[in-house]
């Protein structure tokens, strides 16, 4: 395929993957936008979060156009999966079977909201898809191993969750590469590409942390951790149980407020102790205290782990798709759009998002059976005859699907955002494998052959 043909063939899926904000007539915002636009045009660090993706907003927007933002996430997504194609498939149609899958991205899950939403959900799979692609592809162009090294890293550097996903992903396939036999069964898999990977990670984290710290702020990552710690504890009624039973010798701050824990512990400015007590980096050393001695009670810690497994599972099978508030005047979003963006507040005013909304009822329930069909055929293809190295991507696919939604759930909560963010990605191994006639034909032979052996009773 020539080098024009896929050039054209990466533009025009990158196109299609922003249909959600051409539809909308502006691109999607969430409740976090505005804080991130803040970030990235005050320089500002936010307490929460690192600041990459507020500078990314920046940036690529130029200050002129947020359509920009859209525009280069969904040529981010494009090429990754391009790469895929390219690398793992011998098909001389694999441009077809590309342009199909972006088809079924599209229209049939959430990946083009998540692309069409000024957030950084979308650099989950960014990261995740790199991170598969510098794993599982030997030979590849330099070119390309330069442009998929600066997504991974650029993928895991915007949000606090992926530094945790990519290194429990990275960690989880390093124990099992002390295995001789996994080793020698995994040929493709390079001990070379696994030292980058790690090397690629710690660039991400270090890079972060000096950035900060160029702006004026500390070395960490996030300042806030103590926050969505205390928040989670609160969620799982473990912190009100601790306080009931401790407050009576401990001169904590909080224990006034025992009794008024609300159910929102992180956001309710009006009614939660947090913002009772001086905010967020007053409490800082009593919430530390706290989430130290919780953790150092076995009760507290079983009910905690127990709690993040059960609620693992509830997140993995969560994936609707759509939530799109609406952002007037007075909220940060808008504030933000009105002081960089001031053209286009009558674009942002007439979308869909600030008026009708987009019913995406009928999409989640196409989008449940879509993927609910896509995970129990990779759990069969995953101990059929395939190859070795698909049989990898399956598991690779699964398990950081899992591993994004066991950690979210355990610092954050179940939130169907999280999780739609990626699933997406589960059919991508059955594409590839659609797009691969050699492949195909070994699967089906090996099916055949299964029925064939089957005892026949008279």
């Amino acid at each position: 395929m020539s080098r024009i043909k896929q050039v054209l063939l990466i533009l025009t899926g990158g196109f299609i993957l922003c249909f959600w904000a051409f539809y909308n007539h502006y691109p999607i915002t969430f409740w976090d936008t505005g804080a991130y636009l803040y970030a990235g045009y005050h320089n500002a660090v936010p307490l929460d979060r690192p600041i990459i993706y507020g500078l990314f907003l920046r940036h690529v927007s130029m200050a002129d156009s947020l359509w920009l933002v859209v525009l280069a996430q969904g040529l981010i997504v494009s090429l990754l999966v391009y790469y895929y194609f390219y690398y793992l498939t011998a098909s001389r149609f694999r441009g077809t079977f590309f342009l199909f899958y972006i088809f079924l991205l599209t229209f049939l899950t959430g990946a083009s909201f998540t692309v069409s939403t000024l957030m950084p959900d979308i650099f989950t799979s960014v990261a995740l898809l790199s991170l598969g692609l510098l794993l599982m592809v030997r030979q590849m162009k330099i070119r390309d191993l330069i442009i998929i090294c600066f997504l991974f890293v650029l993928g895991i550097s915007v949000h606090n969750s992926h530094i945790m996903i990519v290194f429990t992903v990275l960690f989880v396939i390093s124990i099992l590469w002390l295995f001789r036999k996994f080793r020698l069964k995994l040929e493709f898999l390079s001990t070379k590409k696994l030292i980058i990977s790690w090397i690629l990670l710690f660039c991400a984290t270090g890079g972060v942390s000096l950035t900060h710290h160029a702006l004026g702020k500390t070395w960490a990552i996030s300042r806030g951790t103590h926050m969505f710690m205390m928040a989670r504890l609160a969620d799982l009624g473990i912190l009100q149980d601790y306080l009931q039973k401790n407050c009576w010798y401990k001169d904590y701050r909080i224990c006034a407020y025992k009794d008024e824990i609300p159910w929102d512990f992180l956001w309710d400015a009006e009614k939660s102790p947090v913002y009772k007590t001086g905010g967020w980096e007053a409490n800082r050393l009593e919430y530390n205290a706290i989430i130290q001695n919780i953790f150092r009670q076995p009760e507290y810690t079983k009910i905690f782990i127990s709690r993040s497994f059960e609620s693992s599972f509830k997140l993995f099978f969560s994936f609707d798709t759509g939530e799109m508030p609406k952002q007037y005047e007075g909220t940060n979003t808008f504030t933000m759009i009105q002081k960089k963006f001031g053209m286009q507040v009558k674009e942002y005013f007439s979308a869909r998002q600030c008026n009708t909304g987009i019913d995406f009822t009928f999409v989640n329930k196409l989008q449940l059976l879509l993927l609910s069909f896509g995970f129990f055929a990779l759990i069969c293809l995953l101990f059929s005859g395939i190859t070795l190295k698909h049989r990898f991507l399956i598991a690779f696919i699964l398990g950081s699907l899992y591993i994004n939604a066991l950690i979210c759930a355990a610092f954050s909560g179940v939130f169907d955002r999280y999780q739609s963010r990626i699933a997406w990605m589960l059919l991508l191994p059955l594409m590839l494998m659609l797009a691969d006639p050699s492949l195909t034909e070994t699967f089906f032979r090996r099916v055949k052959t299964f029925f064939i052996k089957l005892p026949v009773h008279e």
